[in-house]
């Protein structure tokens, strides 16, 4: 992996090993093939997001950062996540940013944005769940409402789009607080506890489509899909009943949200008032001397 990273095509990785072997008198056994070699380069990205996915489930918070530009109309956003991890060597805690990737997006829009976030970090809650260190030696499934009621904070650009990303990812942390606390509730709670819920949540779903009659209509897909809505309510309403209960302290750990904006653009719009601003002395004092431009390329049409 580390011959490809610094640019060793796939086809010559084979003859830089036996090179290397010979000069440092070491005889290399077998070969690799170009197909082994992009196997062991996503092995290795599965085993990233693996541990990645392991330092998320065993932090308190984190928080996201992301950047992005285009290239022929093609849209690819950089993308970071930062998080208090223990080192196994020392024994101490530090933080540390870990890259997630670059991957392309469909449009630049806000809500294309929440749902590149999803995939990739649903992609990195699944290959963790699924895999054995997690299922033999760990904790089990992490799902992705337990990752999102961890997010903590997002940094980004100072503009309006960023902004309305950032206020939708609270969003969906808010949502994932409350599915996550409903979750851990609905398992406390006995069959005698939870009847009225299912009664109420019933004869709501039931209304909304038009009464019994009209239930009875519904071909047993649509009924099983509303089924499946009305159940997520119930935990929904089940995560803000636990969450109102809790001390003021606590809500305010599990809404905290912070958002920051890369300050870039706030230094640009001082170096344009700045500009303004000696434009205007210069002209309110026209007796002293004004700039002049430098004789450069950038200028030599102007001084012509």
């Amino acid at each position: 992996r580390y011959l490809f990273q610094v640019g060793v095509s796939g086809n010559y990785v084979n003859g830089v090993i036996h090179v290397l072997g010979k000069l440092f008198g070491m005889d290399v056994v077998g070969n690799v093939s170009r197909l082994s070699v992009a196997h062991f380069i996503r092995e290795g990205g599965i085993a990233s997001k693996i541990q990645v996915g392991y330092e998320i489930s065993e932090a308190d918070t984190f928080t996201l950062s992301a950047d992005g530009t285009s290239h022929c109309a093609i849209n690819y956003n950089s993308r970071h996540i930062s998080l208090k991890v223990d080192d196994h060597t020392t024994g101490e805690a530090s933080h540390k940013a870990r890259f997630l990737g670059i991957m392309p997006s469909l449009d630049g829009s806000s809500a294309e944005s929440i749902k590149d976030w999803e995939k990739m970090l649903g992609n990195i809650s699944d290959l963790f769940s699924r895999s054995p260190f997690a299922q033999w030696h760990h904790k089990g499934t992490f799902h992705l409402a337990g990752m999102f009621a961890k997010l903590v904070g997002v940094n980004s650009d100072h503009c309006s789009k960023e902004k309305k990303d950032a206020q939708a990812l609270k969003a969906r942390k808010e949502d994932a607080v409350h599915q996550v606390l409903g979750e851990k509730k609905f398992s406390d709670m006995d069959d005698d506890e939870l009847l009225p819920h299912f009664i109420k949540a019933r004869e709501k779903m039931v209304k909304a489509v038009g009464g019994e009659e009209a239930w009875g209509n519904l071909a047993e897909t649509e009924q099983a899909e509303r089924k499946a809505e009305m159940f997520d309510s119930i935990i929904m309403e089940l995560g803000k009943e636990s969450l109102e209960l809790m001390s003021d302290d606590k809500k305010r750990i599990l809404k905290l949200f912070i958002w920051a904006g890369c300050g870039c653009h706030k230094e640009l719009n001082t170096v344009c008032g700045g500009y303004a601003a000696t434009v205007q002395y210069y002209s309110e004092h026209g007796h002293i001397p004004r700039p002049i431009l430098l004789a450069n390329r950038d200028n030599a049409a102007v001084l012509e």
